[in-house]
């Protein structure tokens, strides 16, 4: 094929003059991928995909590993770790093939070639390939705008508009359908999220206190216009409880949602959360609660020495657990719930013998650095692992979620979802008559001899 040739194929396939050069696909995003983030992904991770050599001795040692390549993938997609919504999910459908709409979709789209590769793997692209199609619809029509011979003219979906309609209708960006979670993000641009999230409550909770400052003298000069219109004694007791239901009412709710972030938001950077000034840590949760008349959800400490502390710790004296806590044998659900909600009906002994309420937040808030020596031995090594694998498969259906929304059901589908993830990457736990009676503490050593056997299997 002579020059000329290549140049009239080239420009059949949409490529520019002046824009086909060797600093191309790979070298190009290469360098975007390396250059364009003060957090890149790995290096080996980029050579790999680039298919350039790492040398003989790094090509032997170093393997293909998912984590690093979807966080590649990721930053070649054209998002950058250091602004929102990097963690963001590609259009898809909540549905499959199953759905009368998105198999005429696929058909009239992808029909041909359905046709030919139908059944070797293809008809997971081609759906996405659907889905951002249907997603991105408007954009897709505003280039067809003002022209006859536009190639987006010939997108058969666009020309069809009740089929249009009804596939706008299945897409998503949310969790849903295959695609259950988003991979290929660092905790550090989870935690810039987690800390979006904080600022937005934050503007949120500032508005809403501008508002009550300036309303309401309002609210309780009406309130007492109609008590006395209805004859009745207008009282302190009365005005204080005019007052307190109008503040609680604005503010319950998101003093509520700032606490469990905050709670998340420490638990991720392993750091102590600041307690509330004049709380006292010895009262009992129902007392601690009651700030300023707001009914919020707090979490206590307990203080007391570790008699097992090592010489580091033989002074500390706040501890996330009381003194004669210990971590429960339970079988797997029941130390789901347990991590989620924790054990708010706790209770203990005092010096007198008395019973008194001693509360534990969710095990998943538990901070290592604030747990006594052989709790904190219990919890790494027969909890944290099996529960934060399951974890992860269900992130955002806990982030979402408030401890005091939790129930049954909510339980039961999370546990579900979780326990199927986790088998899929861990096929040792899907054999229900062998694993049903298994303890937590059971799953957990399993987890680490499944990561040991893989490990040596590499070597």
């Amino acid at each position: 094929m002579s020059i000329k040739d290549s140049a009239l194929k080239l420009q059949e396939f949409s490529i520019r003059d002046g824009h086909f050069h060797p600093h191309g696909v790979r070298k190009g995003s290469g360098t975007h991928a390396t250059t364009g983030s003060m957090e890149p992904p790995p290096i080996p991770s980029v050579l790999l995909r680039g298919e350039w050599s790492m040398g003989k001795v790094l090509e032997v040692y170093w393997r293909f590993s998912m984590i690093g390549d979807t966080y590649l993938g990721r930053c070649l997609a054209g998002l950058m770790p250091e602004k929102p919504n990097f963690g963001i999910l590609p259009p898809h459908f909540t549905a499959g093939r199953e759905n009368p709409f998105i198999e005429e979709g696929m058909k009239r789209c992808f029909g041909v070639i359905l046709r030919r590769y139908g059944g070797f793997g293809v008809e997971g692209a081609l759906l996405l390939f659907l889905a951002s199609i249907v997603y991105h619809h408007e954009w897709l029509k505003t280039q067809i705008a003002g022209t006859t011979d536009h190639p987006f003219l010939q997108i058969p979906i666009l020309n069809d508009p009740k089929l249009l309609e009804e596939l706008k209708k299945l897409v998503t960006l949310d969790p849903a359908g295959a695609v259950t979670m988003a991979t290929g993000v660092p905790e550090s641009v989870k935690l810039r999220d987690k800390l979006r999230e904080v600022i937005g409550l934050l503007t949120e909770y500032r508005n809403d206190v501008k508002w009550l400052k300036e309303n309401l003298t309002e609210m309780v000069k009406n309130a007492m216009e109609e008590k006395a219109t209805e004859n009745g004694n207008i009282t302190a007791t009365f005005v204080a409880e005019q007052v307190a239901a109008a503040t609680s009412k604005l503010a319950a709710p998101l003093v509520k949602q700032m606490e469990e972030m905050e709670q998340r938001l420490t638990a991720s950077i392993g750091a102590r959360a600041s307690r509330s000034v004049g709380v006292d840590d010895n009262l009992p949760a129902s007392s601690s609660r009651e700030l300023g008349g707001l009914e919020a959800h707090l979490y206590r400490t307990y203080k007391y020495h570790d008699p097992d502390a090592a010489a580091r710790n033989r002074h500390k004296s706040d501890w996330d657990v009381p003194s004669d806590f210990t971590m429960p044998s339970a079988h797997l659900f029941n130390g789901w719930v347990g991590w989620l909600q924790g054990f708010p009906s706790n209770a203990t002994q005092d010096g007198s013998g008395k019973k008194i309420d001693a509360p534990v937040k969710p095990l998943r808030l538990l901070k290592h650095g604030s747990l006594p020596r052989k709790i904190r031995r219990a919890y790494d090594n027969n909890w944290k692992p099996i529960m934060e694998l399951m974890e992860n498969e269900v992130a955002d259906e806990i982030r979402n979620r408030h401890v005091d929304g939790m129930n049954y059901d909510f339980f039961k589908s999370t546990y579900d979802e979780a326990f199927k993830g986790v088998c899929e990457k861990y096929p040792e736990f899907a054999d229900t008559a062998k694993t049903k009676n298994w303890k937590v503490s059971t799953y957990c050593k399993k987890v680490a001899t499944v990561k040991s056997q893989r490990k040596k299997a590499m070597v």
